[in-house]
């Protein structure tokens, strides 16, 4: 990708400067600036005009996409409403299409056990010291994690992670997220245009580490040692 989007930036960039230049020419000639310097300075104006102007005209499309998803996710990020401690499991409700028990391992990093129900509807029970998993007959632990997923427009996709008391039901925590769909695309163009181009932000998103702190933090897994 480096190279790639290297040559592209450095090709864009002459492209830039040409066409400043080219346009300087001829507000130099219009104003009848006959000053050394000061068609020197009126050379770097016009330039650093003309490259702002090109490169807003370029992203402005990207811009707009950043400016509709920013009006549709005022709901985004992590909100706590009420913690549990000493959680021996937890049960993780899949969402149609994804891999039933997706994520198990990384929650078994954090709890002792965890459920989920297979392509059949059963049960299946993992823990950290039995291999392979067990089958329930129905749902043992009252807590857990629910993922829901949804296409907006303008090719925004909005998940929502809530934890859950699934018996009552009452949602104990929640974390909304936003992203484009099209956000990792490495197409040749995409990686050409890479440094010049505008690129759009989710937003909600964090990494495994700041995820596990959060669960942790509202389901709190009990002390076994």
């Amino acid at each position: 990708m480096g190279i790639i989007s290297f040559l592209g930036f450095l090709a864009c960039l002459l492209v830039f400067i040409l066409l400043g230049s080219l346009c300087a020419r001829y507000v130099i000639r219009f104003a009848n600036i006959q000053s050394i310097n000061n068609r020197k300075i009126s050379l770097v104006i016009v330039n650093l005009v003309v490259i702002a102007a090109a490169w807003g005209i370029f992203n402005y499309p990207q811009i707009a996409r950043q400016q509709k998803m920013n009006a549709i996710s005022a709901d985004c990020g992590w909100k706590v409403y009420r913690t549990v401690k000493d959680v021996d499991g937890v049960f993780i409700d899949s969402q149609a299409g994804e891999e039933a028990g997706a994520g198990s391992a990384f929650f078994l990093e954090v709890y002792p056990q965890v459920e989920y129900a297979d392509s059949k509807g059963e049960i299946q029970r993992l823990s950290r010291d039995r291999k392979p998993a067990e089958t329930a007959i129905r749902r043992t632990f009252k807590y857990g994690f629910r993922t829901r997923s949804e296409i907006l427009e303008n090719g925004v996709e909005r998940t929502r992670k809530t934890l859950l008391d699934f018996d009552k039901p009452d949602i104990l925590a929640e974390n909304v997220q936003y992203q484009f769909l099209d956000s990792q695309r490495t197409d040749i163009m995409s990686l050409l245009f890479y440094f010049v181009r505008y690129h759009p932000e989710g937003c909600g998103w964090v990494g495994a580490t700041e995820a596990e702190r959060r669960y942790r933090s509202v389901l709190q897994p009990r002390n076994t040692q």
